[in-house]
């Protein structure tokens, strides 16, 4: 660990043992995402304000400006390194996380962490330098995910719950939900009559361009512009937040879209939202691809650089080969090929496939994720909700 984090690690680690010392509020509850008010927490959230009265619910942002008009009687924005956020550390008893245990949490709080992904490419532990705090209860989707956690992120398998993930829930409940679909694709200003592709890569840390070469590559290819024409349909980019600027500043072409995670946080929208107008999910190495699993549509997997990220990264589930359900792409001509199939053919091959996968990740397929977790954790009756 390098010297900077390494200080900010040990006195975290000092304030923690004062936060132990002061008694905690067993109605407030802080919730921490990346992106802001986003992911697993977000859903989760959302659904505990319905189900639980009296209770103070803490949201903590980067920038709370952009969240003034959600702020309510039950529901508090703060900002990173304020007083308002130290005020609110020590009185939160639960803190719903999706990256992570904060190195701030005290032994008299519990840290429930619903990890923002699902296993496919290395994590936790299994990568060099990770140093983190242990939460009280990881939450996941099957029994196959919570052997693979325990082994991440050295959580004891009795720490480990069957419960479900909140950001699924929306997938379950409205897959085929085809008002839904017009609303969404209106609020995120896509022509009703048109195709979706949506293309999702995962962020390469080691190589912070790359995303943008890729999209490059799709951009400024005639032959993609034609099979997008052919097949009355648009491709969306999804970048990494972190890739957004390079990719605005280049004019896209026609039937391109961009949409950023600022411009989804000022509609309101969520990333398992975009999931539900997509007609086609091309991807990577994210674990995007096990949401969209839920909607038993196509996907293509586009990994030019295969080689390359095993050995930076690494992969969990090997032969990848054999566990992605869809088509795999190693080069950009490869990839329009297959583009131009699926959008022709309307299907890829892979629906059993992608059943097999389906009923392995998840235990719970009804759509009740976060009432589970809710119920689980604060204690309420069936007969309450």
């Amino acid at each position: 660990m390098k010297l900077k984090p390494l200080i900010h690690y040990v006195l975290s680690r000092i304030f923690a043992k004062i936060n132990r010392l002061i008694p905690k509020d067993g109605r407030v509850i802080m919730f921490i995402s990346t992106p802001d008010f986003s992911d697993n927490p977000r859903y989760l959230y959302e659904k505990a304000k319905e189900l639980l009265e009296g209770y103070k619910f803490v949201w903590v942002v980067n920038d709370k400006t952009k969240f003034q008009n959600l702020d309510n009687e039950s529901t508090v924005f703060v900002q990173y390194r304020t007083f308002e956020y130290l005020k609110w550390i020590i009185k939160a008893k639960y803190l719903i996380l999706s990256h992570g245990v904060p190195y701030w949490k005290s032994g008299n709080q519990i840290a429930i962490l619903l990890w923002h992904g699902l296993p496919i490419k290395r994590d936790g532990v299994w990568i060099k330098n990770y140093w983190h705090i242990l939460p009280d209860f990881l939450t996941v989707p099957s029994r196959f995910v919570g052997v693979i956690y325990s082994s991440l992120f050295g959580v004891p398998p009795q720490d480990i719950l069957e419960l479900g993930i909140p950001r699924t829930d929306v997938l379950f409940l409205n897959k085929n939900n085809e008002k839904l679909k017009v609303e969404l694709k209106e609020k995120l200003n896509l022509p009703l009559d048109k195709k979706v592709v949506l293309y999702a890569p995962t962020w390469r840390e080691w190589n912070p361009t790359f995303q943008f070469k890729l999209f490059l590559e799709l951009a400024t290819n005639k032959e993609l512009q034609k099979v997008l024409k052919i097949n009355n349909a648009m491709l969306v980019f999804k970048p990494h937040p972190q890739e957004e600027a390079n990719i605005l500043s280049y004019e896209f072409p026609k039937n391109f879209h961009i949409i950023t995670s600022n411009n989804m946080l000022k509609k309101g929208l969520t990333t398992n939202e975009l999931l539900l107008v997509s007609d086609l999910l091309i991807t990577d190495y994210s674990s995007i691809f096990w949401d969209y699993l839920i909607l038993d549509r196509p996907m293509i997997f586009y990994v030019p650089d295969i080689d390359d990220y095993r050995a930076h990264r690494g992969l969990i589930l090997e032969p990848f080969e054999e566990w992605v359900p869809g088509k795999i792409a190693y080069s950009v001509d490869a990839l329009v090929k297959t583009i131009s199939g699926v959008l022709e053919e309307g299907k890829d091959g892979f629906e059993y496939k992608r059943k097999w996968l389906r009923n392995i990740m998840y235990k719970h397929q009804d759509g009740k994720s976060s009432e589970r977790i809710i119920r689980y954790f604060f204690h309420i009756s069936r007969g309450e909700i």
